[in-house]
Formats: C-alpha cells, sequence, structure tokens
C-alpha cells in the first residue's frame, strides 16, 4: 500500500511540467486546501503548494529574456515584414546592419528630421524601435516605440518619420 507521505516526498514531478501546467496544480491546491479538514492532509498540500510556487517564480525569472540573437535572417524577415523592397525604393533606405541584439539602417531625408532607425525583436514576439538622427557627434534617439506587432511596423514608421512605406 502506498502511503500519502511516500508520494509527495518523491523527487519533484513537477519540474517537468510547463508554466500553465504549474499555474493550474497550484489553482487546484488552493481548492483542496480550502475543502480539507484534515490537518495532516493540509499540511502535506501546502507544503507541496509552496514547492509549485518556488519552481513557478524560479522560471519566471528566466521569462523576458531572448536567448536568439538577431541574425541575417531575422533581419530579413523584419525587412520583408515592413516592405521589403518597395519599403527600400520608397524610403531611401541604405546601410542596412544587424547585431547581436537589432537590426539598423539609415533612411533618406523626411519631414521630422531621423536618419536612423533601429528595431529589436524583443521575447513577446513583438518589436521595440528607435528612431534617431546620426551625426559626426553620434547616434540621438528621438523616440523608442516598444512592443509594436509586426503588422504595425509600417504604421510606426510612417507615424515617425513621416514617410510612406507603400503606395
Amino acid at each position: 500500500m502506498i502511503k500519502l507521505k511516500d508520494l509527495i516526498s518523491e523527487s519533484s514531478p513537477y519540474k517537468t511540467a510547463t508554466r500553465n501546467e504549474l499555474a493550474m496544480y497550484i489553482s487546484q491546491l488552493s481548492t483542496t486546501i480550502k475543502n480539507t479538514k484534515d490537518r495532516k492532509m493540509l499540511n502535506y498540500l501546502k507544503k507541496d503548494k509552496k514547492e509549485v510556487e518556488k519552481e513557478l517564480k524560479s522560471r519566471k525569472t528566466n521569462e523576458g529574456k531572448l536567448s536568439e540573437g538577431m541574425d541575417r535572417k531575422k533581419a530579413a524577415i523584419i525587412l520583408k515584414q515592413i516592405g521589403g523592397n518597395r519599403f527600400i525604393a520608397m524610403t531611401g533606405a541604405k546601410d542596412f546592419a544587424f547585431s547581436n541584439k537589432y537590426m539598423s539602417f539609415k533612411i533618406g531625408r523626411n519631414s521630422k528630421g531621423i536618419n536612423f532607425v533601429r528595431i529589436a525583436h524583443n521575447s513577446m514576439d513583438t518589436y521595440d524601435m528607435e528612431f534617431g538622427f546620426v551625426s559626426v557627434k553620434g547616434i540621438k534617439v528621438k523616440k523608442k516605440v516598444k512592443g509594436v506587432y509586426a503588422d504595425m511596423l509600417g504604421t510606426m514608421f510612417k507615424k515617425y518619420t513621416g514617410m510612406n512605406v507603400r503606395l
């Protein structure tokens, strides 16, 4: 016969569970704790809930950190999402570059005084955009926009540069 104590003392079966499964398990444990009257069982449930919450919390510290850097393929995808070759023709974009964090390019003259754009992909699968001015003194960032979805890249570009990305 298997005792409850033996089941609980096993080596963390929830280590392989996803974050959603852990959250659901915590919710179920909370409901079970409310309905349990046996003191011994209640202590085991509370202990298990604390361990699961600790595991969930440890996983949250890694959330929001993108392990993949920007590469040529991602930079090409971003350019395609903005408008591809039509975007380049309409804006005079040139000097495309990418690093492990972002892609950047220069654009032609415009009414807002922006001549440099930097786009980074973040962990929420959205983009962070920086619009700036490059001179001999360096880069002066005029506007930062965070959390831009792929379909809004062109709209944000037009809003902060005044340049159309397509006809």
